[in-house]
């Protein structure tokens, strides 16, 4: 039975796929209703609970009262694969912090580069050499001798502000929490067009996941800062080595266990625990992140597909999985779509699109998608500043160049990872060539400015 509803969603998409091109002309006005009122009311959901999400925050913040209670300590690890050209802004960074007491416990995953005779010495960090055995069995390594009750997992080129890491584990306060994410910004965003569309990019996303911790269906901690109860990640047995998104195979463990046992838990987001990262800024290494990430999803929603419709899980069951399901689909038939307009041009009266009503459909169709976009990425840009408490000496003003482009160029470039990322899915790849985009010639500090536009 649990198998059934991802059944009728994929029998729903071959409908959707196929209809169109077998159907005459007229099929294209309620095929493309269907798409954007599924888009809009996703979209409207989302917006909704951020916008809820944030609204409590700032209400909690004015009435909690300071705590006593002292932090516990925390175990940070970094899984690191030839990062000798960042590795040691990192560990700068981690000197930094605050209010926190930690230790650093590096796995070498089969370094190969120097990176290995760069921190062998130093008393500050605990260095494991291992063979090339991946990076979430580096993780597991490391975690096997973590001793704090907290563990933070940060990549290697992961830069912290003093306060990040205080206040993501302030959280754990609360027995029931399990796993928590930081905020991670793109470090790089000023250098090229494609690292400002991926600052956007990220910046809606940890927003949305603050409205879907605030429904209690969050399903991503991301690995470049995010903490978990370390007996938590032990009684699991660790991160998958066979994953090619181990920080995102966790939490749905996380889910199906805890809901299992009929324990209560939370996956929470703390958008005032800020990080940067670095984004790539090649379109060919972009690809190539994308098409992994993309690839990673889809097998991860494959693996624990029992879960899709499932009403034990509740809104995680019912709501959130059906909805990542289509979302794992629909980018096929998107891309298809633009053939099939394509098609239109070459020759009107091939395909679905056989007279000017229809081309006219289809056109309005992709310009509400346009202003649609535009307007969640404005809302995001609008919002992403109070949640992180910056006030002053930030730009507020929207990069409208950037957001009304993203659209038409940026999402296109993100297509092209998911269609090879099908093929990397079914393949059953568990493992990537691991490299740092422009780690020689990025030169931030370990404190960087907090983003602007």
């Amino acid at each position: 039975m649990a198998k059934s509803p991802v059944l009728i969603l994929m029998l729903g998409f071959l409908v959707l796929l196929v209809g169109p091109f077998l159907l005459p002309p007229t099929a294209w006005l309620p095929v493309t209703a269907c798409y954007w009122i599924y888009e809009f009311l996703v979209t409207l959901l989302v917006v909704l609970t951020t916008f809820l999400a944030l609204r409590k925050q700032k209400s909690s913040k004015g009435s909690s009262s300071p705590e006593d209670t002292a932090s516990p300590g925390v175990s940070i690890l970094i899984a690191a694969h030839n990062e000798a050209s960042c590795i040691l802004k990192t560990l700068e960074s981690i000197t930094h912090l605050e209010e926190v007491e930690y230790e650093v416990i590096i796995a070498s995953d089969g370094s190969t580069d120097g990176m290995n005779e760069l921190l062998e010495h130093r008393h500050d960090i605990t260095l494991l050499k291992l063979p090339k055995v991946g990076k979430a069995a580096a993780l597991n390594a490391a975690l096997e001798i973590a001793r704090h009750e907290i563990v933070v997992t940060l990549d290697a080129d992961t830069r912290l502000e003093p306060f990040s890491v205080a206040r993501l584990i302030e959280a754990f306060r609360e027995p029931e929490v399990q796993a928590v994410g930081g905020w991670v910004f793109v470090r790089n965003h000023g250098s090229s067009w494609l690292t400002r569309w991926q600052f956007l990019e990220y910046i809606r996303n940890l927003l949305w996941r603050n409205g879907l911790a605030h429904l209690g269906v969050l399903l991503q901690v991301s690995g470049a800062f995010g903490a978990f109860r370390r007996e938590t990640l032990q009684r699991l047995g660790g991160f998958d080595p066979s994953s090619l998104t181990e920080d995102y195979e966790i939490i749905y463990r996380i889910h199906r266990d805890f809901r299992s046992r009929g324990e209560d838990y939370r996956v929470l987001t703390r958008s005032d625990a800020i990080a940067y990262t670095e984004a790539p800024e090649g379109f060919r290494d972009f690809i190539a992140q994308r098409t992994r990430w993309f690839a990673g999803f889809i097998r991860t929603l494959w693996t624990y597909r029992g879960m899709i419709g499932n009403p034990a899980f509740g809104r995680l069951g019912f709501l959130m999985l059906p909805i990542k399901t289509l979302d794992a689909l629909l980018p096929l038939y998107a891309v298809l779509t633009w053939f099939a307009l394509a098609a239109a041009f070459i020759h009107p009266q091939w395909m679905m699109l056989g007279n000017r009503t229809n081309l006219l459909l289809i056109g309005s169709a992709f310009l509400l998608k346009w202003v649609a976009d535009m307007t969640v990425s404005a809302l995001a840009w609008q919002w992403h500043l109070e949640p992180t408490g910056e006030k002053e000496g930030a730009r507020r003003e929207i990069p409208w160049l950037a957001v009304a482009s993203e659209s038409w160029f940026f999402s296109w470039f993100r297509q092209i990872a998911v269609l090879g990322s099908y093929g990397m899915a079914c393949a059953k790849t568990a493992s990537w060539k691991q490299r740092r985009w422009n780690a020689q010639r990025v030169p931030v500090s370990s404190l960087d400015q907090r983003p602007s536009a």
